[in-house]
């Protein structure tokens, strides 16, 4: 930690300030731009502009919640915050949990917001929501016939029969469908959790 960033966290520790998070937010901001950069090359059809502002939320939340005493440099801490802004973002938008879209008066404590932090490994938990919100996201870049029977069988939980139905096909027919897709999504995977 640099002279300058101890001397804005001691700030930050001695007030508790909006001025002084909003600095700190702003010092380490490079982190959720590369954080929401890597997530768009993972996902190309992510919007940008709403994976960074969740990355911002993830980021200021992570200031919120640092505890030097802790062990761990800000930095890892900041990288994981954007991620968890990330990933609760993308579960608020498909109806999982309700997030809180400002930053919280503590970190964890009774809020129900940040339940799934107070788990006993947290880590597993935002591992488990990650490749969730890939397998969605990587499902939604299939734009075509087949990328719709593969949503609605295996994220929707519709039967084969239903889609076929659905679309006005054979069942053979929407059962190749869904194969095509599969086989287009399984590289995608690879690469995002390579």
């Amino acid at each position: 930690m640099t002279p300058d960033d101890a001397q804005i966290w001691q700030a930050y520790w001695t007030t508790r300030g909006t001025a002084e998070r909003n600095r700190l937010v702003e010092r380490y901001w490079p982190v959720a731009v590369a954080t929401a950069k890597v997530h768009c090359r993972r996902f190309p059809a992510a919007d940008f502009g709403d994976v960074l502002g969740a990355a911002g939320r993830g980021l200021m939340r992570a200031v919120e919640g640092y505890d030097p005493a802790g062990g761990t440099a800000f930095r890892a801490a900041a990288v994981q915050g954007c991620r968890n802004g990330i990933v609760d973002d993308y579960r608020a938008r498909d109806g999982r949990r309700r997030v809180a879209t400002e930053p919280a008066a503590d970190w964890g404590g009774d809020d129900p917001h940040f339940a799934d932090r107070r788990q006993p490994d947290p880590a597993a938990a935002t591992a488990a929501a990650e490749l969730a919100w890939l397998v969605r996201a990587a499902v939604a870049s299939l734009r075509d016939p087949s990328g719709w029977v593969v949503r609605r069988t295996l994220l929707d939980g519709l039967l084969l029969s239903e889609v076929a139905a659905e679309i006005d096909v054979s069942e053979p027919r929407a059962c190749s469908l869904r194969r095509e897709g599969l086989d287009r999504l399984r590289p995608i995977l690879a690469r995002a959790t390579a």
